[in-house]
């Protein structure tokens, strides 16, 4: 089956749309204390790996925040790419332009319907976006990898049945990880730890919205397929979502988060979109019509090349987020169990040279959870490194900005030189890379 995710692209915004937003935040300015999730974030919306660098060094997270920074290296950079070798092996990945949120939104949904659908006909999926809420906060994240493996009911039992859709349920879901190191060394207990939360965190969210799934299957068992809820949704003249299951209430608070009515059409929404820019132009007095359409056809040659298609086109078969939503929720509602120990794979130039499995409970993971959150809620100032864990500062890319990292003057401005020469060694292998590939395109052009 061919399967398809989408990367999203969102087309330039006017300048009264930053005035918007500076004007939104003005108030915030002159508060004394305001809690980091208020400060740098404009929703209260957190991804599992920053959880994952918190737990590293609090304290050079909040240096970053203030201060725009956004930490990169070599090791990054590799990492990131194998990540998009493997998704683009697994499955095509297409690049959309969309208009506004609720395009957005709705096609981040879309993706994950059809990386499920895919999971469900194959046994195995990559890079599935996943969406969860604690205690009012949205948490986001992407799992590297899920595979349906033989549920196992005994310590030595082997099960050799191959895996179809329709015997899903003799297999168990299992939650892997791909990291990348530069040498063949596994990571120290510390850095082990963070991802010992990534993936608990990763097996609380997938395993919440399994289970809204299959509650919201049981409150609606004749939706059996897409033709089954566009027929149903056609139907139906009132759909109460906060007050019909926890399935349909947790759809109806991703949209709501976003401040977006998951029920009103795609076609509607853009006519209201179009009036109120219209509206806000005109009480501006500004020429909107011409500078708009001059605005799209510039930021249209400038994407062109980069977007293989738009929000539109790839939300034309659906009427509305909640038809794509119930489409979503159907899937989860197929999944089986998930397994409780997770595996990660460490790669080393493209190749594996160790595997480790880490299991923890989500007790423990909400315990550790509510503790990161309370800097997050400002609840207490963030945490810097211990001297027994001063080793970890000379990995650091902004030790120059820290005023209490535990190691000497010395010792720290050996290492704010080190990665000052390692970040132009960087740069400069970085240069000779793309020097390199222009030549070669020149070479296959000529």
């Amino acid at each position: 089956m061919s399967i398809s995710s989408f990367r999203i692209k969102r087309r330039k915004k006017s300048e009264d749309d930053d005035d918007e937003k500076k004007d939104s935040s003005s108030y915030e300015e002159l508060l004394e204390v305001i809690a980091p999730i208020n400060k740098f974030k404009s929703k209260p919306a957190l991804g599992v790996t920053t959880f994952s660098r918190q737990m590293w060094c609090e304290k050079s997270l909040e240096i970053c925040l203030e201060n725009n920074i956004k930490i990169t290296s070599k090791a990054i950079e590799e990492g990131i790419k194998h990540h998009e070798e493997l998704e683009l092996e697994d499955h095509q990945v297409l690049s959309v332009m969309v208009e506004n949120e609720y395009e957005k939104m709705s096609i981040e949904i879309l993706s994950i319907v059809n990386l499920l659908d895919g999971l469900i006909e194959r046994g195995y999926i990559r890079e599935l976006p996943i969406i969860g809420f604690y205690k009012g906060i949205m948490l986001r994240g992407i799992i590297d990898s899920l595979q349906l493996k033989p549920k196992l009911n005994g310590i030595g039992e082997t099960n050799n049945v191959k895996y179809s859709s329709n015997n899903i349920n003799k297999f168990i879901i299992l939650i892997s990880d791909t990291k990348t190191r530069r040498n063949t060394t596994l990571p120290s207990n510390v850095q082990q730890k963070t991802t010992v939360l990534q993936l608990g965190l990763y097996r609380k969210i997938l395993g919440e919205m399994v289970n809204f799934g299959k509650i919201w299957k049981s409150c609606h068992p004749n939706l059996i397929d897409s033709n089954a809820i566009k027929k149903y949704l056609n139907s139906s003249s009132t759909i109460d979502l906060s007050n019909c299951c926890s399935g349909c209430s947790f759809l109806n608070s991703i949209f709501e988060f976003h401040g977006l009515d998951p029920l009103i059409s795609f076609s509607i929404f853009q006519e209201l979109e179009d009036a109120k820019r219209k509206q806000s132009c005109k009480e501006k007095n500004d020429i909107c019509d011409t500078n708009q359409d001059q605005i799209q056809t510039e930021t249209h040659s400038e994407t062109e090349s980069v977007v293989d298609t738009d929000g539109k086109s790839v939300l034309k078969e659906f009427e509305n987020a909640v038809e794509i939503g119930f489409n979503m929720l159907l899937s989860f509602s197929k999944l089986p169990d998930i397994q409780s120990e997770m595996k990660v794979e460490y790669d080393c130039q493209g190749k594996t040279f160790a595997t480790k499995w880490y299991k923890s409970s989500e007790q423990t993971i909400e315990l550790e959870l509510d503790y990161l959150l309370g800097w997050w809620l400002g609840a207490r100032e963030a945490e810097f490194v211990r001297m027994s864990e001063a080793w970890k500062c000379k990995f650091c890319n902004v030790i120059e900005y820290c005023q209490v990292c535990p190691l000497s003057k010395e010792e720290k401005e050996k290492c704010i030189e080190k990665i000052r020469q390692d970040e132009l060694e960087s740069l400069l292998i970085k240069d000779l890379e793309e020097s390199s590939n222009e030549h070669i395109l020149t070479l296959n052009c000529s």
